[in-house]
Order: C-alpha cells, then structure tokens, then sequence
C-alpha cells in the first residue's frame, strides 16, 4: 500500500446497523487518488440509477487526500458526495476546517455510508473503530450544542464533529454540513442527505500517525508556506482581508450581484469594502495548521455568536446586494442563521432575492409570505425568513425548495427571471464580466460553481502567469468577451481544480497565483506517497473524476439541453453604473458550449464518448 494513505475505507449501512471495512488494493488508490474522485466513485458504483436523492439508497462518501494529516497550509479539506437533492446530478461539495486531518488520524480514507436508520444517530469513529450511537438527544439542536453534548457524552474535548443543524434534519434543500460550527460543505444539498437517512453528525477522533515516504520534505513545505505568508506583502493583504477583496474589485467594475441579478451596483455597498469589514467587525481565523489564514471569525459585536464564523465573499455579495441589503451587521447575522440551522447562503440568498423580487412585482403579497414584507433591503424580514426556512415553517418551507421549484410554483413571469441551472443558485460572480463563466455555470456537472476554473481577469492582461501560459494561454483576452480563448480558459483550468477537489486541497493555497504551485502539489503527494507521479498523470486522474461526473449525469437523464443559462442574463440587461446594458451574449455560449464539449470528448448532448471513457479506463462505466 502506498504511505501516505491508511488503506481502510469504512462502509456504514444505517438501515441494517451494520458496518465494513474496504481495504482497496493500490490500483484504486492510484487511479483515483482522493477526495471527491473517490466520492464520485461510490455514486457511480452504488448508488442505483433514477432513485430519488432523498431515498435511502442513496450513498453519501465522506473523503480526504494523500496529504489530509499532514502541517501544509491548505490541506486540512474533505469532500462530501451523493446524488445530490438541489439539481437530481451528481452532487460534491468541499470543506475546509479540522475535521480532514482526523478522519486521516483515525483510520479511514473516506466513509460510505447508505441506508436510513429507524431513529435519529450519529456515526463515532475512533482510531480504526466505528459505531453508530444513538442521537435522538441532540436532534433538533443547532450545531453549537450538538457538537457541546456529543464531546461531553464520548468525554473528550477535542473531537471532530461534521453535522446538521435543523435544516439538514428537515431537508431543505440546500441544507449544508459543518465542522467547528463555521466551516462547511456549502453546497449541493449534502447536509438533506444527511437528513434523509437519519445521520446528525460523524464525530471523529484520531491519535494515529501517519507514515509519509519523505516527512522532512512535507515539514520543509509546511515551513516555506507559512515564510511567504509572514514576508510576502500579496499573501499578508489577502490573509488580512479575505476573500472580500472581491468586494473591492467587483465594486469598481459595478458588477456585484444585486436585487436579483437584475443590476451590479447600489448605493451603500462602499460600506461593504474588504478594508471596511476588518476595521469594525471581522479578523482572520483559520483552518488546520494552514498559514494563510483566510478564514473570517467575526469580534467587535455581542449581536451574533462569534463561534459560527463570518461571513465570506459569496455571502456576502449574496446575503447582501443580492437582497439590496449593505449594513455589515445585518449580513453577518443572516450568516450566523444560516450556520446555526445550516444552510448554505449562496442558494439562500438567492432564494430570497428570488422571492423579493417577485413581492416588489406583486407575484407575491403578504398574504403569500405570511405577513413578511419582503422588500429588497428588509433585512429583518430576512433573518426572520431565514429561521422559518431552516424549520420549514409557512412559507419558508417554499424557500426551502429553492429557485427552481418556487418559479414552477408561481409559473408565468415568475419564470423569466428565476436565476439558476439545474435548481442550483448562481454564486455571487457574475458572466456579464467573467464571460468563462457563462459556461461554468451552465455546465459543471454539480451545477454552477465560481471554484471549478479560473476567472478571465487571470489573463486580461500580460503578462499572463506563468502556469496559464504553461497551458498555452499567452495572449490577454477581454474579460467581458466570451470566446475560443476562454473555452480553452475554462477546459484547462477546469482540470486543474478538478485535481485540487481530488487531493484535497484548497485552491487558495494551491492554484494559479498562491503560496504553492503545481511542481510543489506534485512534489507533496510523491513525498507523501511514494508514487512518483507527475503533472501529466495527475491531470489525467483530475480528468477522469470530470467524465465520471459527466456520466453520472448522463445516467440520470441530463442532456445539453439541461447545460443552458437563465433567461435572465441573456435578455435582461443590467440597469445602473458602468455595467448599464451587459448580457450575456446567447450566440456565443451556444457556440462556445459546443466547442467546450468537444475539448472535453463529449458528444453534442453532453454525454462522455465511448473513446473517452476508454482512454481514461472509464469503460466500466454503463450510460
């Protein structure tokens, strides 16, 4: 077996109390590596075609990569997979935090887990042991006393816990899953999976060490990611600021997601500047042993509970313009709403956005909202629809549902502008000036995702970075232009975080223009593992976890038909400041979505060629 890994997968069937230990042999490891590639695996090998996402059927893959317990700034993620019950695709998400590194510490590579078990548990793995405890205590609590009373019952303090709040409990549907009460898998709906089987939470504890075939190289790195962090002006701004740095840039070129995607500006989001956020009420926090220190940790205020974390970037560009809201405190405790029920923000906030404006058009009254005047800005009206979507309750439990369904409920103009793809809400970056995204958004196969490729400013001017012209990316290209150019933008990049999802590291720490590039990635697993890949291998194992998506996909009956934006951004202009009058053009996402299919070896309907599958030993595969 290769070092680094501890050759034990767990299974945990919940509806016969029963639990397994895989132990696959090195060819798996090899030619699926980690994290998410693992997931997407299970779902394809267990998870029985056309079952409803809520069924007890289907299987959810907790995984982690090569380098999970080791000290380099960014490796502390996991991935968390199932069919996902938003979009009915294959549903991934990734998470930061602690709970990675002792999942590794405790045994395990991944756990799979299917089934539903006839009252409410929880999962408890200890050092190569497992057992599935009863919850019924603890279910109903928000995160922050779950997680109290389930160290309190195993009698240690520094135990791992990945739960549901009451969101996930009942199934919203974009319920998300936490560990220490602020770091999530956001997205997908992975947390109603949870729901759905009864499962509240996966509380791990590891003493285990782990042997790596060169552990002074893997400290070495450690140490030179945190030297670039302490000396590096770039890296100190960014760990100061955090990704509300955004706010800064997209402010400027006024393309902030606001009131519903129908403008990128209003008055009062200079108030939600990066530098205006750590001056009253943010600071950096963290993830395990990772310098960089991104992470926003809220201080300054006894408004809010400071343990569920702060909000980031996509909340709130979201949770803010999006509802026409730019006080800072009124974000932060949506934030905190949504991290106590766990909801993921971005699908909230864009629910809502939604939702207002079809108020402000009389689509819907009080009468509808139960009395909520759901005016863009009304932000109370927000923190009190955030509590009764979390609890199903009214008309929440239509929030609940999300864009998708509450347009077909409406139906009529109500459907014009509904702001999604496969029922999955837009992250808060728009195509108007990031034209790649045009088709991110329309065809990442777990629906639209601002973390699946690289953004156009990337290579908007020259010099272009080194490692985009090391894909043949070396002449600028208009941001707001949506071309041949940026389909080789979007493919390229594209394989490149589909390898960061698959080895579990944060692409804010590996990526494009961070503390590590892709020699350090590559050196990291082979000082780890001993394989002795390189670049080219691990691309193509990045590959074959974006074709097995694809094929999941394709299994379930989605076609290019499904890979198609909202109505919205292709026939309703943005009102306001210097973003007056963008789309997003329809003939060139047509055009550009078949030439990306063909990069990708799909075929017109999106799905992966019979060559395809074959060259990446993919022929197992049934579509």
């Amino acid at each position: 077996m290769y070092k680094g890994y501890t050759g034990n997968i767990l299974h945990v069937d919940l509806t016969e109390n029963k639990i397994v230990i895989e132990e696959p042999d090195e060819k798996f490891y090899r030619k699926y590596l980690g994290g998410s590639a693992f997931g997407v695996y299970y779902s394809l090998t267990k998870i029985p075609k056309g079952i409803d996402p809520l069924n007890p059927e289907n299987v959810i893959t907790f995984s982690v990569g090569p380098i999970a317990s080791s000290k380099i700034s960014g490796a502390s993620r996991h991935s968390v997979t199932a069919k996902s019950p938003q979009t009915g695709c294959i549903g991934t998400s990734e998470a930061g935090g602690y709970w990675a590194p002792e999942l590794k510490k405790s045994g395990f590579d991944a756990v799979v887990i299917k089934g539903k078990a006839a009252k409410p548990v929880y999962l408890w793995i200890k050092d190569g042991m497992a057992e599935i405890r009863d919850a019924s205590k603890i279910w109903g609590l928000f995160t922050k006393e779950a997680q109290e009373a389930i160290r309190t019952e195993l009698g240690d303090k520094l135990i791992r816990v990945a739960q549901i709040g009451p969101a996930g409990e009942n199934m919203v549907k974009y319920a998300c899953i936490s560990n220490e009460l602020s770091h999530f898998n956001g997205r997908t709906g992975m947390g109603a999976v949870m729901g759905s089987k009864n499962l509240k939470a996966i509380a791990v504890r590891g003493t285990q060490t782990i042997e790596y075939e060169d552990p002074e190289y893997l400290a070495e790195l450690a140490k030179i990611g945190g030297e670039k962090v302490k000396t590096l002006p770039a890296y100190q701004g960014f760990k100061a600021l955090g990704t509300n740095t955004n706010v800064d840039e997209l402010y400027t070129l006024n393309c902030i997601p606001t009131k519903n995607w129908s403008s990128g500006i209003m008055d009062g989001v200079e108030n939600l500047l990066a530098s205006e956020w750590t001056d009253s009420y943010i600071k950096p926090g963290t993830c395990y042993a990772c310098a960089q220190s991104c992470k926003r940790n809220v201080h300054n205020t006894d408004s809010v509970d400071a343990k569920y974390g702060g909000p980031e970037y996509e909340t709130v560009g979201m949770c803010g313009p999006n509802l026409g809201i730019t006080d800072k405190l009124d974000i932060i405790k949506i934030n905190e709403m949504c991290s106590k029920y766990t909801m993921d923000t971005i699908s909230f906030g864009g629910t809502v956005g939604y939702a207002m404006e079809c108020y402000e058009k009389g689509i819907l009254t009080k009468e509808d909202t139960d009395g909520l005047d759901l005016r863009f800005g009304n932000a109370d009206a927000v923190i009190k629809l955030a509590e009764m979507t979390g609890r199903r309750e009214g008309f929440g439990n239509l929030i609940a549902e999300g864009t998708k369904y509450l347009s077909e409920h409406l139906g009529g103009e109500a459907l014009d502008f509904a702001v999604h793809v496969k029922g999955k809400e837009f992250p808060a970056h728009m195509p108007h000036n990031k034209a790649s995204l045009a088709l991110a958004y329309a065809t990442v196969a777990f629906g639209p995702d601002h973390v699946s490729s690289n953004f156009d400013g990337s290579i908007a001017s020259e010099p272009i970075p080194y490692q985009l012209r090391g894909f043949g990316l070396d002449t600028a290209q208009d941001p707001y232009v949506l071309n041949d150019e940026k389909v080789r933008l979007y493919w390229q990049t594209q394989k490149v975080y589909s390898l960061l999802d698959t080895v579990c590291v944060c692409c804010l720490t590996f990526s494009f223009w961070t503390i590590y590039d892709f020699t350090d990635l590559t050196n990291a697993i082979n000082a780890a593992t001993g394989m002795n890949t390189h670049m080219d291998e691990l691309i193509e194992i990045a590959e074959r976890r974006l074709i097995m998506m694809r094929a999941f996909n394709t299994r379930e009956g989605f076609t290019a038909e499904d890979d198609e934006l909202p109505k919205r951004l292709f026939d309703d202009p943005l009102t306001g400041g210097s973003s007056d009058g963008l789309t997003v053009n329809h003939d060139d996402f047509e055009r550009t979505k078949k030439l990306y299919y063909e990069m990708a070896g799909l075929d017109s309907e999106g799905k992966p060629t019979k060559a395809r599958l074959l060259e990446l030993g993919l022929d197992w595969i049934e579509i």
